[in-house]
């Protein structure tokens, strides 16, 4: 399961569609589980995250928005603020690549929100991820 969902963080950030197509099959059926490695020695988050970015490799933006909102609510429940945080960056990505009227507004809240847990959390390398992604979207 880690190396599924890292596979699918590889594809998603190549942007690599063939191998996205591929994975996103192998990672379905785990759709509302977590990715844990032996007795939670590393916890990678929802494995929708994994499959919200594959469906937004591929330009299946209602698939990606369903998983990524599925992240949100596992990871809610579950109370992992740093998962929370890259769901809510790897969508805010998502929504300002697709640009349909709103998704810019969502997209600041999301990356707002993501960015205040990385800064807390001392997250270094998602905030610089974070700002230049909230620079972007206010132009």
């Amino acid at each position: 399961m880690v190396t599924l969902l890292l596979a699918a963080n590889a594809a998603h950030r190549l942007r690599d569609e063939r191998r996205a197509a591929q994975l996103y099959e192998m990672l379905l059926p785990y759709a509302q589980r977590q990715v844990t490695l032996g007795f939670a020695f590393l916890c990678d988050g929802s494995a929708s995250r994994g499959l919200g970015e594959l469906a937004a490799t591929m330009h299946r933006w209602d698939d990606a928005e369903r998983h990524y909102e599925d992240a949100i609510a596992f990871d809610q429940r579950l109370g992992t603020p740093p998962w929370l945080a890259r769901v809510q960056f790897v969508y805010a990505e998502m929504l300002h690549e697709r640009d349909k009227p709103g998704d810019a507004e969502k997209a600041q809240t999301l990356v707002n929100k993501a960015l205040a847990t990385f800064e807390e959390l001392g997250m270094a390398k998602f905030v610089e991820r974070a700002l230049a992604l909230k620079m972007e979207l206010q132009g």
